[in-house]
């Protein structure tokens, strides 16, 4: 996967007059934790991973893990890049390359990167209230739509505008450049249930056929088995059975009038006739 090029930027110069939010750090004490051992550690043994937007850590923290639970649904988290080169100055110049990975979201962000759009964001914790802004730890870098820092891209575009800081949690400022709102995450999650009922509705349409072909194949043999049992027995030897076979072509005919619920209908049990539902049930079919 692709390797960037050396890019610096300075904390305290963010490129940007109208729009975005000014930082005015100690740089010196921010140097110190960037060019400590637990950082230097983590870029040197290809810890320090990044994400295709910063809301993996405004749900899960700062730095996550594998994933978690998001009002009830488990949610994976995947990294998108990783930082392989970090230094930085007493002056506030941060120096950084970063490498991305070779998964679904790497892709993405690499793909933004290579078209000129987007940037990196820095992840930091700060005391809170501080001034100048006292850096407590340094987390990497991901990658955004719309970076606070416009020199920290890489590349030479320029946009005009830059999303708000979000804070989390009134004891920690976590210092976005950019965050993703909350809305994306659940439209897409949105998109995963219409999907699953559309597969589901699918399945169901599938089942109903099978079972029509099926149908019409045992009533085929019930009245050859009915014609051949009358010339063999005469008239009359198997009435019951044809009449049993003539009530269960009509259960049939009335089966398939049966109306399918529409994929639309958000409470798929409640809007299912009793008919319908207990056949599904026979199949293993439990919608709602």
């Amino acid at each position: 996967m692709l390797q960037t090029d050396p890019i610096t930027y300075n904390v305290n110069e963010r490129g940007r007059q109208a729009r975005g939010v000014d930082r005015h750090f100690d740089c010196a004490a921010l140097a110190s934790i960037i060019n400590g051992p637990s950082v230097q550690e983590k870029v040197r043994l290809g810890d320090m991973f990044g994400y295709f937007g910063h809301w993996p850590r405004i749900k899960f923290g700062m730095e996550p893990q594998e994933g978690g639970v998001v009002d009830g649904v488990a949610v994976s988290v995947e990294p998108a890049l990783r930082t392989i080169e970090l230094r930085a100055d007493e002056c506030g110049n941060v120096t950084h390359r970063v490498e991305f990975l070779d998964t679904a979201e790497g892709h993405k962000a690499q793909a933004l990167y290579q078209s000129k759009a987007g940037g990196f964001s820095s992840a930091i914790d700060a005391v809170p209230g501080s001034a100048p802004m006292i850096p407590k730890g340094f987390y990497g870098f991901d990658y955004v739509l719309e970076p606070n820092y416009t020199t920290n891209r890489g590349h030479r575009a320029v946009l005009d505008a830059v999303a708000a800081v979000v804070k989390r949690d009134p004891e920690l400022l976590a210092l976005f450049d950019q965050a993703i709102a909350e809305s994306t995450q659940a439209a897409t999650l949105l998109c995963g249930m219409l999907q699953a009922l559309e597969t589901q509705h699918l399945a169901v349409l599938d089942t109903l056929e099978r079972l029509g072909r099926e149908n019409d194949v045992l009533i085929g043999r019930l009245a050859r088995s009915q014609s051949k049992g009358q010339t063999e027995a005469g008239p009359g030897t198997h009435v019951l059975d044809a009449a049993k076979g003539m009530q269960r072509a009509d259960d049939y005919r009335r089966y398939l009038a049966m109306p399918l619920v529409p994929l639309q209908k958000a409470n798929v049990a409640s809007e299912m006739s009793p008919d319908v539902d207990a056949t599904l049930r026979r199949f293993g079919l439990l919608l709602g």
